[in-house]
């Protein structure tokens, strides 16, 4: 695992809040400005929220409510 780091000028270490990930800060640069939405969601931390939103929206949308 690379070293956790704070300072993002060190492309080569891993940023403090993906501790449990191993990516390089240059990677995760690539990652969030590449074409994978899924992939850019997931590492932001949206995905999860946004299934959760959609699921609510479902439900509140659903026949009877």
């Amino acid at each position: 695992m690379r070293r956790l780091t704070t300072d993002f000028s060190k492309g080569d270490e891993r940023p403090y809040f993906l501790w449990d990930e191993d990516v390089a800060i240059d990677e995760l640069r690539a990652k969030l400005g590449g074409n994978d939405e899924n992939e850019r969601l997931r590492l932001l931390g949206l995905r999860s929220y946004i299934a959760g939103l959609v699921r609510r929206l479902r439900r509140a949308a659903a026949p009877g409510n």
